[in-house]
């Protein structure tokens, strides 16, 4: 299922419009820098079945938030037997709190206000955060090693996790600290402080057939 084209995309273009219809390619790619080659199977990502999960705790274990974000595009890069790379945008104005019921609208609003406000991750001035895969290392018990460029906020940070690719679905876990990206970062001493420094992320993408 070789593929060689041209992903005529720009990430300037993103607009908050729902990007969740796996039919519509999204503009997100960079001709330059992202163009599947010759030699590699695109392997593209259903956006409705795959996960972007996060969880925050509390300092001190006072408790914790959860949710997700939605996935505006992706695709893994392959040898036609292995992972090799891929790069995965995800739309930061879709970030939901799950833990938190649809019958308590007023608090769930809040937060999820707050996270995409100036404090947090600020979507309106960065609409996306990008995962680009820099390396793929297999290893003797069937695990992925990925290294790769999480960039948030315009900031840009390496990541390693362990992976798993089981009949088409890529899972990992892996935690990032939210100052490394400038989240939350600007608040009073009791803002940066009440949420741990440390967010949990959970990814699940699902290959399209």
């Amino acid at each position: 299922m070789n593929k060689s084209f041209y992903l005529l995309l720009m990430l300037c273009l993103i607009s908050c419009k729902n990007t969740s219809d796996p039919n519509i390619l999204s503009q997100a790619f960079s001709h330059d820098e992202f163009t599947p080659t010759a030699k590699s199977d695109t392997l593209f990502v259903d956006l409705v079945a795959s996960e972007v999960l996060w969880k925050g705790t509390k300092m001190r274990g006072a408790g914790q938030h959860q949710g997700r974000i939605l996935l505006k595009d992706g695709f893994f890069l392959s040898d036609g037997k292995h992972i090799t790379g891929g790069k995965f945008i995800v739309a930061m104005h879709t970030i939901e709190v799950t833990d938190i019921p649809k019958h308590e609208p007023v608090p769930k609003k809040r937060l999820e206000d707050h996270l995409k406000g100036p404090d947090f991750f600020n979507s309106p001035k960065y609409p996306i955060a990008i995962f680009e895969i820099t390396n793929v290392l297999s290893t003797a018990n069937g695990m992925l090693n990925i290294e790769g460029d999480l960039t948030i906020k315009d900031v840009t940070r390496s990541i390693q996790f362990t992976a798993i690719l089981h009949e088409g679905t890529f899972s990992g876990i892996f935690s990032i600290n939210r100052f490394d990206y400038n989240i939350g970062y600007t608040g009073s001493w009791l803002e940066k402080t009440l949420v741990d420094k440390q967010v949990e992320i959970t990814i699940k993408m699902i290959i399209r057939s």
